[in-house]
């Protein structure tokens, strides 16, 4: 049975006439008659008793009222519903992130999550530790992979723990530290150091381990880029510090990849803001994240 049927039958009725009823359609008297005929066969009764003036509904009209707007009700809800899970079955999930996601392995959440929900859009977004912060707090992500320390104001943020990583230090197989497994803070008082410029993440870390083992790094030169670090470093004109993980996927046979004692710690979990409204889909990727997280940690 067409339901275009019931919305013509309830507007007639309350109408009280087929010119009325066209009117507010935005279709002809005919095309109403010819519905009202095929509901009225389909049925098998006359629903509508008719003058030349106006039409009211019969007795078996009346009867079929509820159950015409009941119908169109659960159409609607229905529409409503398949609009909302279309629109979440087919969500775009922001997300900001630390640039380094094939050391901390969250490109593999990314690919998996996008096999696994095909219909979801990822909008990734790489940038500094400080940039990525400030985006989610302005409400530009749904997410963040975000590299922290204790230092970091995340009271207005949710963590879903997801790793850590640790300072060390990258230095050339020639520097006399390069045969080292472990070195101590202290000892790099008087070495030369390659150092990210300021206002940085990385400049903040390293200069607050350094004033916490008593003393200011020696800068002898400051970049951005830390291939650029490495690439110096190589050379041996000085070390540098880094994020272990992401410094062990440095193709740079030239380099060794030193432990700092004691080990200066951050984290690099998946945030997003407190209060926020998780959709379905940004829900499915929080489980998705700690799930992949357990299988890892397996």
């Amino acid at each position: 049975m067409n339901t275009t049927y019931f919305k013509d039958f309830l507007t007639i009725a309350e109408c009280g006439s087929y010119e009325k009823a066209a009117e507010e359609l935005y279709t002809t008297q005919s095309t109403l008659t010819k519905h009202i005929q095929k509901l009225e066969a389909e049925l098998g009764t006359i629903l509508f008793d008719r003058t030349s003036r106006s039409v009211r509904l019969n007795e078996c009209g009346r009867l079929l009222l509820p159950y015409a707007q009941q119908t169109l009700q659960i159409e609607r809800e229905y529409q409503m519903a398949l609009s909302s899970y279309t629109r979440e079955t087919q969500y775009t999930i922001s997300i900001g992130s630390v640039t380094n996601i094939v050391a901390y392995r969250i490109s593999d959440i990314f690919v998996k999550f996008q096999r696994k929900y095909p219909n979801y859009h990822l909008d990734v977004d790489g940038g500094s530790p400080y940039t990525v912060y400030q985006n989610l707090i302005n409400g530009q992500y749904d997410f963040a992979f975000l590299r922290y320390t204790d230092k970091t104001d995340i009271r207005n943020i949710v963590t879903v723990p997801f790793t850590t990583d640790r300072l060390a230090i990258a230095c050339s197989k020639s520097h006399p530290l390069a045969s080292r497994t472990t070195v101590q803070m202290k000892e790099l008082e008087k070495e030369n150091i390659l150092m990210f410029k300021e206002h940085t993440f990385m400049y903040d870390f390293i200069n607050d381990a350094c004033t916490a083992s008593g003393f200011k790094p020696n800068i002898s030169f400051s970049v951005h880029r830390t291939e650029n670090l490495v690439e110096l470093a190589s050379h041996n004109m000085g070390i540098c510090f880094l994020m272990k993980k992401p410094a062990l996927t440095f193709d740079n046979p030239n380099i060794s990849v030193i432990d700092l004692e004691p080990a200066y710690m951050c984290n690099v979990d998946l945030c997003y803001l407190k209060g926020k409204k998780l959709s379905t889909a940004a829900q499915n990727f929080i489980t998705f994240t700690k799930q992949f997280k357990k299988s890892i940690s397996d």
